[in-house]
């Protein structure tokens, strides 16, 4: 029961069918998370969220002007992500627990559910991590080599802004299973995320400026 809303009214009034159901995950993430995303299966969902995280740390490496060793085909840096995304995914799966775990605590909730804080993690990464793949997955199609569009310098603003709808989604999905009230959740599951992006989005124009100005 959340905020007088049992789990099977959810399950009713969740759309239909795979994709719509899913669907709810960018259109309403609380009551998927809270409704029929606790009994959905995870390993794809880690596995992407591993998938996105890999190909940012690539994205990371070229960006500061280190040479990636597999940047002369698409094959194998796209081989690449998916065989170290499980891993990557688990380590996110857990840390992410244990941080949502201890924000709660920080927000007054002394016995938190450690699968479900785990599960938050990974589905809100999934809000994210589904836009990357398939941004790559089209660079894939646009670019001849990864070396190619790594030359180009882009910048793609979507993650940074669904960055921030998957911290909504977080804290949504939080106050609605443990109706957390005051001012301490919007601190740790707002307002230090937008202070993260707030530092990343920075750091990214800044270095773009020193790009383009010859810097």
């Amino acid at each position: 029961m959340t905020d007088g809303v049992s789990l099977e009214q959810l399950e009713t009034e969740s759309p239909p069918g795979f994709f719509p159901r899913w669907a709810l995950l960018w259109l309403a993430p609380a009551e998927f998370i809270c409704g029929p995303g606790r009994r959905a299966g995870l390993f794809v969902p880690i596995v992407l969220a591993g998938m996105a995280g890999a190909f940012d740390r690539l994205e990371s490496q070229a960006l500061v002007g280190r040479a990636v060793a597999i940047s002369e085909g698409w094959a194998p840096i796209l081989l690449f992500a998916l065989l170290i995304s499980p891993i990557v995914g688990a380590i996110g799966y857990f840390i992410g627990g244990i941080w949502n775990q201890m924000r709660l605590s920080f927000c007054g909730v002394r016995e938190s559910e450690a699968e479900f804080c785990r599960r938050v993690s990974v589905l809100t990464s999934v809000i994210v991590a589904v836009p990357v793949v398939l941004t790559w997955l089209g660079h894939a199609i646009r670019y001849d080599a990864p070396r190619d569009y790594f030359a180009t310098d882009s910048v793609f603003w979507t993650p940074v802004l669904l960055g921030l709808w998957s911290s909504w989604a977080t804290y949504a999905s939080f106050k609605r299973e443990y109706a957390l009230e005051g001012r301490a959740p919007a601190f740790w599951f707002l307002v230090i995320p937008l202070g993260a992006t707030g530092v990343t989005v920075f750091g990214v124009a800044v270095y773009t400026y020193s790009l383009t100005s010859g810097l």
